[in-house]
């Protein structure tokens, strides 16, 4: 059995920064180890398990992940905040 080791996701940049109430804007992810095994095990793709936090309204979203250093979320609306 192998057990492998990975440094967590980093964001640097969001674009962009901020969105109408309504939600439903795509935002791009800048940063690194979005998909941190695809580049040497192929046949690990832990893409899947990616989500986007939006903390202050208790909701998560899927993040689509272009590659290692891009992803994307949808924004939900802000009326999920309570």
């Amino acid at each position: 059995m192998k057990y492998y080791y990975y440094n967590f996701p980093t964001i640097k940049d969001l674009i962009p920064p901020r969105g109408p109430e309504s939600g439903d804007t795509n935002i791009m992810l800048k940063g690194s180890n979005f998909n941190p095994f695809h580049e040497i095990l192929n046949e690990i793709d832990n893409s899947i398990d990616v989500y986007c936090g939006f903390i202050d309204l208790k909701v998560r979203v899927k993040a689509i992940i272009e590659n290692s250093n891009i992803a994307y979320c949808r924004s939900p609306p802000s009326y999920y905040w309570h």
